[in-house]
């Protein structure tokens, strides 16, 4: 039985969750623990670790001035103050 990484996990679902709107301009309506889980790739890798989000029935979708609002604002949360 194949174990999950759980931090690679946790990096799909950050990387996944960002691109979605930042990218796609797509927000998922629902994301919960019932519809946001990892598993073992089915690979020949060990600890290859697979997101899969389901329940597809809801999401908003962005403008473009909105995501670039939403770019803007994660780029200001980034940048350090100058000294």
């Amino acid at each position: 039985e194949q174990q999950i990484d759980t931090s690679r996990l946790g990096a799909l679902v950050a990387s996944v969750f960002a691109e979605l709107p930042l990218v796609h301009g797509l927000v998922h309506g629902d994301p919960h623990a019932g519809n946001v889980y990892g598993r073992a790739e089915p690979s020949a890798r060990p600890h290859a670790t697979q997101l899969v989000v389901v329940d597809h029935g809801l999401y908003h979708r962005l403008s473009v001035a909105d995501r670039i609002a939403l770019c803007d604002l994660l780029l200001a949360c980034a940048t350090p103050f100058p000294r």
